[in-house]
């Protein structure tokens, strides 16, 4: 049987993700106020501030709610992983598609770039959480999971920084499928089958 706290405690993430989500289709998500986001999904501030230091910190819960919706397999092989990667960008590339009031809200302002570091930080520690998991089955050589952490990070800025350079037209479906095939590549090159 499930705690009351824990129903209590999941109504009121879901209410303030669904209320997230409005807010976000209307203003950047950088001006979505605490009090609003409240006020929207009528929890209380102090009940927001038990589980949430700042609105900063729901957007990153945010994005790993997100994450939490992609349903990662972490399945026992390599060609698994390369396809949950895979789908984890077609469900990002999809989001972003039939969401595109969020990006042209967000889009008005220059911390869009701040969404897509966190979105970079959700992915490249995805990635490495996945193959830390192959490593322990043994599926994959031991190797320096933060070398791989480093080039992926250095890699999904480099096109994050590509994609809003000033005077160019941005285009979040292509920054989303280079980042997947950077990402393909990278974890190619230095992650070893085991024979």
């Amino acid at each position: 049987m499930q705690n009351k706290n824990d129903i209590r405690i999941a109504k009121t993430y879901a209410a303030l993700i669904s209320s997230y989500e409005e807010l976000i289709k209307q203003k950047p998500f950088t001006s979505v106020t605490v009090a609003e986001l409240c006020r929207s999904a009528m929890v209380s501030r102090q009940s927001f501030y038990s589980h949430f230091d700042d609105a900063h910190e729901f957007g990153k819960f945010y994005l790993r709610h997100l994450r939490d919706e992609i349903h990662l397999r972490y399945g026992d092989t390599l060609e698994d992983f390369y396809a949950d990667v895979t789908d984890a960008f077609a469900f990002a590339s999809k989001f972003l598609t039939d969401n595109p009031e969020i990006i042209e809200a967000g889009l008005t302002e220059d911390n869009l770039k701040t969404f897509f570091d966190d979105l970079s930080e959700l992915i490249v520690d995805e990635c490495v959480r996945y193959i830390n998991r192959l490593i322990d089955l043994g599926v994959v050589e031991p190797m320096n999971t933060e070398l791989v952490m480093n080039y992926l990070a250095k890699g999904v800025v480099t096109v994050i920084g590509d994609t809003f350079k000033p005077g160019q037209e941005v285009d979040l479906v292509s920054m989303i499928d280079q980042t997947r095939d950077l990402t393909l590549a990278i974890s190619n090159t230095l992650v070893v089958e085991k024979k």
